[in-house]
């Protein structure tokens, strides 16, 4: 089984060049990079000036064999033209948009919007707070790629991880 770490970096690590350096013990195992995937999150927002000021700094986690990921789409300032710039593996698309989507329609519909702004891209598009079933089949029928929340598994320790995987009912909305 593999488990992929994350360590996010907000706007202010990713200026700063030091930081990525900083962070990669924790991405090292036995002398060699494990395959992780790195949250840039939108504190203040990445918008496509602020990527510019950071892009030699994207490009040399991207060198460490790490993948960028973009938290909480659509409610923050990561626009569109930062998606262009920035290339990043993955997006996540904020619970606030996932919630409605079971009872409202233009919700609904702008999930699938966004999902199809992702594909046109090549991006894999993450939903966060998944909370419910009817959400996920809603989600999966939309196309998107990758669905987290409570209606998987609640946080656990490490040790019960093991288990939960072996019961496989996370499998349900797949």
């Amino acid at each position: 089984m593999r488990i992929a770490r994350l360590v996010e970096l907000d706007e202010r690590d990713a200026l700063v060049g030091g930081r990525v350096r900083e962070h990669e013990p924790a991405l090292t195992v036995g002398g060699q990079h494990e395959r992780a995937h790195t949250g840039v999150r939108e504190v203040d927002g990445l918008d496509a000036a602020r990527i510019l000021r950071v892009a030699w700094n994207i490009d040399a986690i991207r060198e460490l064999g790490i993948g960028i990921d973009v938290d909480d789409f659509g409610t923050g300032h990561t626009s569109i033209v930062s998606l262009l710039k920035l290339k990043p593996r993955r997006f996540k698309i904020d619970r606030q948009l996932i919630s409605p989507i079971v009872n409202v329609p233009e919700q609904r519909r702008l999930a699938a919007s966004i999902i199809d702004i992702g594909k046109s891209l090549g991006i894999k598009v993450v939903a966060e707070g998944v909370e419910t079933m009817e959400q996920a089949r809603i989600l999966r029928e939309l196309g998107c790629d990758i669905l987290q929340g409570y209606a998987f598994a609640r946080p656990m320790p490490a040790s019960q991880l093991a288990g939960w995987i072996e019961g496989e009912d996370w499998r349900k909305a797949s």
